[in-house]
């Protein structure tokens, strides 16, 4: 779960949080779920990071979206949000003022994509003050033991 630096922060802070999360990323050598507030808008088309985002995102892009994608490009993530048609209510996961926005995403592994099934906003749920909930339904199937596996017992090392 992350909660990115806002808008108006320095560069620096921001540096330094996508620094942290890349280290935490490159650390985990199984499926992985980025969950949370990246604070960034990647925008409605993916126009020149069609492996990341599916092009199904919303509004307008901005500089802290491109970060959020150069962020997924570098690490082979995707951004699951951006790869279902929704109707606009199930897209914008942020109401403030009378603006909407995509803020909070859901992100994997490209090689892990074909498990998520839809990923969608509540439109009515509140998660947290101006923020819907985000719903990532997961087609998790674990890999079945071989024989031989199964008559070893747990590893030694």
């Amino acid at each position: 779960s992350v909660y990115a630096q806002q808008s108006g922060r320095s560069q620096k802070d921001k540096e330094a949080f996508d620094e942290m999360l890349g280290r935490t990323v490159n650390d985990v050598g199984e499926s992985l779920f980025i969950c949370g507030d990246l604070n960034g808008h990647v925008g409605e088309m993916a126009e020149g990071y069609s492996g990341v985002h599916g092009g199904y995102g919303y509004g307008s892009r901005n500089m802290e979206g491109e970060l959020v994608l150069e962020f997924a490009d570098a690490r082979e993530l995707v951004i699951t949000n951006t790869w279902f048609t929704k109707r606009i209510n199930h897209r914008v996961t942020f109401e403030s003022g009378g603006n909407r926005s995509v803020v909070d995403y859901v992100l994997v592994r490209l090689k892990d994509l074909s498990m998520i099934r839809n990923v969608k906003a509540i439109p009515n749920e509140l998660c947290v003050l101006q923020h819907k909930l985000l719903v990532c339904v997961v087609d998790w199937k674990e890999r079945a033991k071989s024989l031989s596996e199964v008559c070893r017992g747990p590893s030694k090392a």
